[in-house]
């Protein structure tokens, strides 16, 4: 038997299957294809001309279609650990959650779902609030400010948000920083 070959898809070990007998069958060289190191099953046999037995037997690299029931490689993703803090389950690749904790998977709905800009309320009449407010507060952070740090504000949030019965109202917006509003926004999803 001879050395494995290596080519560009598969491990191949080129030999004559135990019960070959050149004598009456003629030359042949078997082809398992190993899929990994646990399974070595043939898949297919391969019966070489004399030119490429002369080919392997000078080191020369020969190249081969298999046709049959080999399969080509398939990239498989990792496992990964749920997302959850403290969860150690590992769960397929492209998910992010083991099932108990499937519910915690935040998705952004699609406009057609939660309605466009205008339809939420934040057209050109929200704009020109925006900048209004943003001129009031001088275009300063008021959550920063309370704390005596001066930051530029580049959003306008609710103080009391609109889903929890928040208006529009000059008196119920104030200029924000971003981080302070994702920090605002974040706890008032936890709640």
């Amino acid at each position: 038997m001879m050395a494995p070959i290596r080519t560009a898809h598969c491990n191949v070990v080129f030999g004559a299957p135990v019960d070959w007998d050149e004598e009456k069958d003629g030359k042949c060289g078997a082809l398992p294809i190993y899929r990994d190191a646990a399974t070595q099953t043939m898949h297919s046999f391969w019966q070489p001309n004399e030119q490429e037995i002369a080919n392997i037997l000078a080191g020369v690299p020969i190249r081969l279609t298999i046709i049959g029931s080999a399969h080509p490689p398939v990239a498989i993703r990792p496992m990964r650990p749920c997302k959850h803090r403290g969860c150690s389950a590992l769960v397929p690749g492209g998910k992010t959650y083991c099932p108990a904790h499937a519910s915690e998977e935040i998705k952004w709905k699609p406009d057609a779902v939660r309605g466009n800009r205008h339809e939420r309320g934040y057209g050109n009449a929200w704009m020109k609030r925006r900048d209004r407010i943003l001129r009031r507060d001088c275009g300063l952070c008021q959550v920063c400010k309370r704390v005596g740090c001066v930051t530029i504000a580049t959003e306008v949030d609710h103080r009391v948000p609109k889903s929890q019965g928040g208006t529009d109202d000059d008196d119920n917006l104030h200029s924000i920083c971003k981080p302070c509003h994702k920090s605002k926004t974040g706890s008032e999803r936890k709640v």
